[in-house]
């Protein structure tokens, strides 16, 4: 009730007029005991402010935002890595599982002959892996036709108990298809030392020039790339060879008596050509032994060059340990190391020659 007011409007002034003007004062104003709990709120929300500052006064909030920050990009490559590890594994079952159902001997050296890389990150695996062995997939028998026999011991066989071997197909008749032996690298007609003395007793037989042709064309309908392991000198075993050959590929050592070499090698073909076997031709030139920090290297590759322009395989064979230890654990480079160079340089080699014979034919 507003006394002074009442004076003013005397009996106009009604207790209507009274409640509005009352609530109309009233309305903006909190209660007293409202207004002391907001303060002392107030006063503790303060108090725990100044608590925090003072606990956290030598905090650097950047470094902390910095920290946060790596933590979370490292939990971030963890989950990472560990999808890849379980991706990976998952991979490696899928090409085990299918160089099992493609019957492969060494899943370690079909390993080192595939772009795994690639594989890996293909959208399509299991088709990828198919398409990939498929490609591979070249029947290849290496016939040893080298007294010395390093074909064979390299390809694990041991050759002085190999029986039948090339000789006994040759000299004794033995059916071929026995003589082939099956290893984890390939199948191998293995050879021996008595193959040494087979040029002498060759030359009583009749058609003598042609006796690894005939026992060879029993053989080429099982494979897709027959290739001869050819003696070191010019004789009438390297002349049968020839004779057996649709195509010669030529290994040449870079160094200087290997041009010598080359030049009584192709004088022999021109002759086996002509006389012999009119559908062999020249393969390719393969440079091996290549080390390109000497000059005698580089120079020898030039003139290799210049004598069989576009004959030269691309692929180059460079010295590597490697290529020289495999042997002697009686395996090829691309089981006993399939990642060093001369395992890839070989790999890269199989690539080229499969490019030239998309439909391959026994060479």
């Amino acid at each position: 009730m507003i006394e002074w007011m009442k004076e003013i409007l005397g009996d106009a002034y009604t207790e209507d007029i009274d409640n509005k003007i009352t609530a109309r004062l009233t309305a903006d104003y909190a209660p007293k005991a409202d207004l002391e709990a907001a303060n002392t709120a107030k006063s503790e929300a303060e108090a725990a402010l100044a608590a925090a500052n003072d606990k956290y006064k030598d905090v650097d909030i950047d470094a902390l935002r910095a920290d946060a920050e790596k933590y979370k990009a490292e939990a971030a490559q963890a989950r990472k890595d560990a999808d890849e590890r379980v991706a990976a594994v998952q991979f490696d079952g899928k090409l085990d599982a299918a160089i099992t159902a493609a019957h492969g001997r060494s899943a370690k050296a079909i390993r080192a002959l595939l772009d795994v890389d690639t594989l890996k990150g293909s959208d399509k695996q299991d088709e990828a892996i198919t398409a990939a062995l498929a490609a591979l997939g070249k029947r290849v028998l290496l016939c040893d036709f080298d007294p010395q026999a390093n074909a064979t011991s390299g390809m694990g066989v041991d050759k002085n108990t190999a029986s039948p071997n090339v000789y006994d197909v040759l000299i004794n008749g033995a059916d071929p298809r026995r003589g082939v032996v099956t290893t984890h690298y390939g199948d191998v007609l293995p050879s021996n030392k008595a193959l040494a003395g087979a040029g002498v007793e060759m030359i009583a037989l009749p058609d003598r020039e042609h006796l690894l042709r005939k026992a060879l064309e029993v053989l080429s309908p099982g494979y897709d790339f027959i290739f001869v392991d050819c003696p070191p000198s010019l004789e009438l075993l390297t002349v049968n060879a020839l004779c057996a050959a649709d195509s010669l590929l030529v290994p040449v050592q870079c160094e200087y008596y290997a041009l010598e070499g080359l030049s009584d090698l192709l004088s022999t073909v021109r002759l086996v050509k002509r006389s012999l076997n009119p559908r062999l031709v020249l393969e390719g030139v393969l440079l091996t032994m290549f080390d390109s920090r000497t000059n005698l290297s580089l120079q020898v590759a030039e003139e290799v060059k210049r004598h069989f322009p576009g004959q030269v395989y691309a692929t180059v064979i460079p010295r590597n340990v490697r290529l020289s230890e495999a042997p002697s654990h009686g395996k090829p480079v691309t089981a006993y190391d399939p990642y060093s160079r001369g395992a890839e340089a070989y790999r890269l080699l199989a690539e080229e020659i499969a490019a030239k014979h998309p439909t391959a034919a026994p060479v």
